[in-house]
């Protein structure tokens, strides 16, 4: 079971999001979040596999929550969803695990979950 955590300011897009991941029966959506700054405040508790992550927000930017997110625990992957891709080069160099562009994909989010599931097996 991959452990999930969404966030996103927007919630049309947070509600899409998941939607499509809570199709998939080896994940548990265990918190979702349309403030960053609240997210930061569970994730210790919450202990997820992998943050799907906004980068454009009001509050904090996504580099932001990631960069403290891997602070807490740095196994935790971190994925960028976002309709912006002028930040993806910056967003690898944060060391996330991967870069979906918005509007995402079933198909797409579901490569995603692979990679999460193959780092959860090594």
């Amino acid at each position: 079971m991959i452990r999930i955590i969404t966030i996103d300011d927007e919630e049309p897009a947070l509600e899409e999001l998941n939607y499509i991941l809570n199709k998939n029966e080896n994940v548990e959506i265990v918190d979702t979040f349309s403030s960053p700054l609240e997210a930061l405040k569970k994730v210790e508790v919450l202990k997820p596999d992998a943050v799907f992550l906004d980068i454009e927000m009001p509050e904090v930017n996504g580099f932001y929550v990631a960069k403290e997110i891997l602070k807490i625990d740095s196994n935790i992957n971190i994925i960028f969803i976002t309709a912006f891709d002028k930040y993806s080069v910056e967003a690898f160099e944060a060391n996330v695990l991967d870069y979906i562009m918005k509007p995402a994909s079933e198909e797409r989010i579901i490569l995603s979950l692979n990679k999460i599931a193959s780092t959860k097996n090594h």
